[in-house]
């Protein structure tokens, strides 16, 4: 009977990758962009499938980027360099929030995104009866229904966000990406 080869922890973490190569960051960050860029047509579509798939995607690969980009930089200027970006990684609020919402994407529940709506309501209600300041209170259309119809309340998704944070995703996302860029430029010279 042949024996089937049993993986065990040690050998598969024996393999250690690093990242060496400053075009392979660029890559990834391309990629974020084309992602970032299907994220704003999706929620100008207001398709809530596509767009949170979308911004899974982005998620990962901005955590990816970012990775990469830290081991590049222990590869070419040691593991000072590294440490230095990796705490000004940790500094910026927003790239430590995606890179944060990322992990939580790999490792939990995934990241907890809520709509923000925005609500048509009915005009303000007319006062049923006026005060007794107002000349309007000897006219006969004191009994008149308040509503003419009846009200009506339209909710509609405006936008998304992130449990945490007030800003739009998207905005959030694009704004981190900016952010990452210079972070990169700075970083690889």
């Amino acid at each position: 009977m042949p024996t089937e080869k049993c993986f065990c922890a040690q050998e598969i973490t024996k393999n250690k990758y690093e990242a060496t190569d400053p075009k392979r960051v660029w890559d990834k960050f391309r990629d974020c962009q084309h992602i970032l860029g299907e994220m704003r047509v999706h929620e100008e579509a207001r398709d809530t499938d596509k767009l949170m798939r979308s911004l899974s995607a982005f998620l990962s690969e901005f955590r990816t980027t970012t990775n990469r980009l830290i081991g590049v930089v222990k590869n070419q200027l040691g593991t000072e360099a590294s440490d230095k970006l990796w705490a000004q990684i940790k500094a910026h609020s927003e790239i430590s929030f995606l890179i944060d919402r990322a992990n939580e994407e790999i490792h939990g529940n995934g990241a907890l995104v809520w709509p923000r709506f925005r609500i048509d309501g009915p005009l303000p209600m007319r006062e049923r009866w006026p005060s007794n300041l107002s000349v309007a209170r000897w006219r006969t259309e004191r009994l008149t229904p308040k509503w003419p119809t009846a009200p009506r309340v339209i909710k509609k998704v405006n936008d998304w966000r992130f449990q945490q944070r007030p800003e739009n995703i998207v905005a959030l996302c694009g704004y981190a990406l900016l952010e990452l860029e210079n972070l990169i430029r700075q970083a690889l010279g």
